[in-house]
């Protein structure tokens, strides 16, 4: 009896063979793709499980205000810091900055606070709370920060207005001109400040401004030097001394060192400052207008509802002199309204300031006393959402005019700036 062979060679039974072969992949196959989503699936139940619903983080947050306002900033932020991992809302990163500032973390507290102020979300009221925290951390951390401006101005000497003016020599006509006298140039300006002391009471801060005009004889140089020291209960009261300085064309102007007091009360809706200066100019080229310089300002800042921003301001100033003619008395009054636009949260500022001049005596030359008017008003529109490597674009414009008792001294002029700051 013949036992039976297969026949490998035969077409049907390689065929069968090639599809065992494949049938034996797909089952390999088939068993890891069970066990992959057998893993995803548990790997996903168990993030789920560990993943707080909304309610959790809420009663989280809500601790953690409980601690703030408890007196237990430290662990507040260590609850905030985990909700930020979970939720990018602007009000946990702003409380996370208090949390932080209050428990001493200020290096911390400051970053934070800048990530607020990135976000476009939030209200101007909010960012003025923000901005008076980072004022507070920058008398303990220190400071820099910079300006680059395009500016241009019409009337850079102040020249007359007037077509003739009296004088001691009769009237006197000026020649009509069309010639322009706007120049264009750029201005860089850079201030830091610095902690002297570990609890930051006594600061000492720098501001230079640079000018330059290229092709006109009008470049300048402003500096200033300061040390602070602040009152130990309430930071935003303090005195200051120091030195101001300019140069123009490379030769000094003037010299003016100076002492201050200021006052200052800062809440969510409503702001004030009063400040005293007292200083005594010494004018390079004119001695006899060297003296004491006293100036009071005063200002007062309300946040309104829609992010809307009224400041108003009052300065008294007085300069004396070596003579009664340039002995002088001024008061200035100013409005500033600010309001946000619908274009990446930007923001314009409309400005206006009126002030009066009046000299002591009668000059010499225009046998009169100088009365002046002067009247600016202009508007900025600070784009804060255009910000370039954290730079933050400002365009301004503004008009200056001046009337006086005494022709000669009556101008007019305006101003245009295109600015990136930190």
């Amino acid at each position: 009896m013949q036992s039976y062979k297969p026949n490998n060679n035969h077409p049907l039974s390689r065929q069968s063979q090639r599809w065992v072969g494949v049938s034996n992949r797909i089952s390999k196959y088939s068993v890891f793709t069970l066990i992959l989503l057998t893993s995803v699936n548990l790997f996903a139940e168990g993030v789920l499980k560990n993943t707080p619903t909304p309610a959790e983080i809420q009663a989280e947050f809500n601790q953690a205000m409980a601690d703030l306002e408890s007196g237990r900033p430290a662990i507040a932020a260590v609850s905030l810091e985990r909700l930020v991992e979970l939720t990018a809302s602007p009000r946990i990163l702003l409380e996370l900055g208090r949390a932080l500032y209050l428990s001493g973390q200020y290096k911390k507290s400051k970053a934070v606070f800048n990530q607020v102020l990135q976000s476009d979300e939030i209200p101007w009221l909010v960012e003025e709370n923000v901005r008076h925290f980072l004022s507070l951390i920058e008398q303990r951390t220190g400071s820099i920060n910079f300006n680059l401006a395009f500016i241009s101005d019409t009337n850079p000497t102040l020249k007359s207005s007037a077509k003739q003016y009296q004088s001691i020599f009769g009237l006197i006509s000026v020649p009509s001109t069309d010639e322009d006298n706007t120049i264009y140039g750029l201005n860089y300006s850079l201030s830091g400040q610095k902690p002297l002391t570990e609890d930051g009471l006594v600061s000492g801060s720098v501001y230079v401004s640079v000018s330059d005009y290229p092709g006109a004889l009008s470049d300048s140089i402003n500096y200033r030097v300061e040390i602070k020291h602040a009152f130990p209960t309430k930071r935003m009261n303090y005195v200051n001394f120091g030195i101001e300085s300019g140069f123009k064309d490379d030769k000094r102007t003037f010299q003016l060192p100076y002492m201050g007091l200021h006052f200052g009360h800062y809440e969510a809706t409503k702001s004030w400052s009063l400040n005293f200066k007292r200083g005594y100019m010494n004018v390079e080229s004119s001695d006899y207008q060297d003296g004491v310089r006293d100036t009071i300002r005063f200002s007062l800042t309300n946040n309104l509802k829609n992010s809307r921003q009224l400041t108003s301001s009052v300065k008294l100033y007085y300069s004396d002199a070596e003579y009664d003619e340039d002995r002088f008395g001024s008061i200035e009054l100013g409005e500033r309204y600010g309001f946000k636009v619908p274009v990446r949260q930007s923001r314009v500022e409309v400005f206006g300031n009126a002030e009066y001049r009046k000299h002591d005596g009668v000059n010499f030359f225009f046998q009169d006393v100088r009365e002046d008017h002067m009247a600016t008003v202009g508007v900025d529109l600070i784009g804060k959402g255009f910000r370039v490597f954290g730079l933050t674009p400002r365009l301004g414009v503004s008009y200056v005019r001046n009337e006086s008792s005494l022709p000669y001294y009556a101008y007019d002029k305006s101003a245009f700036q295109l600015s990136v700051s930190m």
